[in-house]
C-alpha cells in the first residue's frame, strides 16, 4: 500500500537558452517552442519526466536500480506493465510579478515584458551530415525559437510510495540538480542547462491523522506554492556535491579575445551587411524579473566545432597519423582509410556524430553551453570581395560587417562525461592540450 507521499515544488532557472519544441512551425520559424494557454513558454511535465527517467537510468546500470525506476515511472512490456507512481506537473513560467499565471487572460498581451515572449529569439542552424559537413543535399538549413536565458519556471513533482522509497526519492531530486540534467532539444549544442533556484519539499504519512489532513488540505494551484530561493550553482546545492559526484569532469576557462570576432546572425542592418547575434537575458532582483541590455552571443555550437577540429588534430599528432602518410587507393575515399575511421570513432564518442551510411549517430559526451557576454563594444569593418581568378577586387562588391571588440574576459565551462574518455589517456591529453 502506497501510504506515503513525497512532494517537491521546484523553481528552475534557465542557465542557457531553452528549446523545448512543440513540433510545430510557422511562417517565421521551423521549430516553435511549447506555449501555455496564455501564449507564454512552458515545459510539459511529460518532457521533464522523460528526461528524468532517462538520466536516472543512464547514471547507473545496476539491475536493481533499473527495476526500481520501472516500478516508480511505470513500464509496458507486452501484456505486462504498471502505471507510474510519479506525478510531474507542467512547468509554468514565472511572470513579471514573480508568480505563475494559471488562468486564461491573466497576461496583458500589450505589456512590454510579455511581448518579448510572444516573439522569441530565433537561432539559425545548418544540419550536419555523418561526414561532419553541411548537409546541402538534404536542404539542411533550419532555425528554431529559444527561450531567454534566466527565464524561471515552477513545477511540482510527487511520488506515491512507502518508507522504502526514500532513497529513490533523494536520488530523483538530486538528479534534477545534476549538471547532466538538461531539458529540451539541443542539449549538446548549448541549450537546456538549468539550475534549481528554489525548492520546497514535504512528506506526508497518510496513516496519521495529521499527515492525511495536511495532504488533503493541499491545493493544486502552483501560484499558491512558496519556495525558498537560493543562488547556489545547480550541482552544488547539496552538501558534498560537485561535478565529480556525477561522473563528470569540468573544465573552467577564463578567456579574453586578442582581436575582433563575429558570430554572424545571417542578417544585416542599416549600418552593416553582416551583424552578430545579440540578445538579452532575464535577471532577477528580489524575486522580480527584468530584461538586461542586449548581450553578445558566443554560440556553443561554434565553439564545439572549433574545439572538435583541434582535438582531432592533436589526437592524430599524438598517434603519429599525418596527412602525408595517408594514401588511399584510387577506389578508396579518404574517410574510409583505417586511421581516419579510427580517429573519427573516438571523436564521435566525445563530440557526437550524425546518422548516415556508416551507422546510427550518437550524442557525444562533451557538453558545451552558450555564452552571453555583457561587456562588449562594436566596430564596423569594411571589406571588398576578391576575384579568385585575378586576385583583384570585384567591382561593386563592397560589404561591411559589424564585429565585437573589447569584450574583456569571460568564462567558459565545458563538462565532459568521464565515460567519453573511456580511460583513453591519449584522447584526454589531446582534449586538454587543445584548451591550453
Amino acid at each position: 500500500m502506497h501510504d506515503k507521499r513525497y512532494l517537491a515544488t521546484l523553481l528552475i532557472e534557465a542557465e542557457t537558452p531553452l528549446a523545448v519544441g512543440s513540433g510545430e512551425s510557422d511562417i517565421t520559424t521551423d521549430h516553435k517552442v511549447t506555449r501555455d494557454f496564455n501564449g507564454l513558454p512552458m515545459i510539459p511535465g511529460t518532457s521533464i519526466c522523460g528526461v528524468l527517467r532517462h538520466s536516472l537510468l543512464e547514471a547507473s546500470d545496476d539491475d536493481d536500480w533499473c527495476n526500481t525506476i520501472n516500478d516508480i515511472f511505470g513500464y509496458q512490456e507486452g501484456d505486462d506493465g504498471t502505471g507510474s507512481r510519479l506525478i510531474v506537473t507542467d512547468a509554468l513560467m514565472i511572470g513579471k510579478d514573480g508568480r505563475v499565471h494559471e488562468s486564461v487572460g491573466e497576461v496583458d498581451p500589450e505589456d512590454a515584458f510579455y511581448r518579448r515572449f510572444f516573439t522569441l529569439p530565433v537561432r539559425q542552424h545548418c544540419r550536419i551530415n555523418y561526414r561532419g559537413a553541411a548537409d546541402t543535399e538534404g536542404h539542411g538549413k533550419f532555425d528554431e525559437e529559444v527561450v531567454y536565458k534566466g527565464t524561471r519556471f515552477l513545477f511540482e513533482i510527487e511520488l506515491a510510495g512507502t518508507d522504502a522509497d526514500k532513497d529513490a526519492w533523494v536520488r530523483i531530486i538530486s538528479m534534477i540538480r545534476s549538471p547532466l540534467f538538461r531539458i529540451g532539444g539541443g542539449t549538446r549544442k548549448g541549450f537546456g542547462a538549468i539550475r534549481v533556484a528554489g525548492a520546497d519539499e514535504q512528506f506526508f504519512d497518510l496513516k496519521s491523522k495529521e499527515g492525511l489532513e495536511g495532504y488533503l488540505a493541499l491545493t493544486s494551484s502552483l501560484a499558491a506554492r512558496s519556495v525558498t530561493c537560493t543562488n547556489d550553482s545547480h550541482y552544488r546545492q547539496n552538501d558534498g556535491d560537485s561535478a565529480s559526484t556525477w561522473n563528470v569532469k569540468e573544465y573552467a576557462l577564463d578567456l579574453e579575445p586578442e582581436d575582433f570576432f563575429i558570430f554572424g546572425s545571417g542578417y544585416g542592418d542599416d549600418a552593416a551587411d553582416i551583424r552578430p547575434v545579440i540578445e538579452p537575458v532575464i535577471k532577477w532582483e528580489n524575486g522580480m524579473p527584468e530584461f538586461s541590455e542586449d548581450m553578445a552571443l558566443i554560440p556553443a555550437s561554434s565553439v564545439k566545432g572549433a574545439i572538435s577540429h583541434r582535438v582531432t588534430f592533436h589526437y592524430n599528432r599524438l598517434k603519429g597519423v599525418y596527412a602525408d602518410k595517408i594514401y588511399p587507393s584510387p577506389n578508396e575515399k579518404i574517410e574510409d582509410h583505417e586511421d581516419v575511421k579510427a580517429t573519427a570513432a573516438k571523436m564521435a564518442v566525445l563530440f557526437g556524430s550524425a546518422s548516415g551510411d556508416n551507422g546510427t549517430g550518437e550524442r557525444g559526451g562533451a557538453i558545451f553551453s552558450d555564452i552571453l557576454v555583457s561587456a562588449w563594444q562594436e566596430k564596423i569593418m569594411n571589406h571588398v570581395a576578391i576575384d579568385r581568378f585575378t586576385g583583384g577586387a570585384i567591382q561593386g562588391a563592397l560589404f561591411s560587417e559589424r564585429v565585437f571588440a573589447e569584450t574583456g574576459q569571460f568564462a567558459m565551462s565545458i563538462l565532459v562525461e568521464k565515460s567519453a574518455f573511456n580511460n583513453n589517456h591519449m584522447l584526454q591529453e589531446a582534449f586538454e592540450h587543445t584548451l591550453l
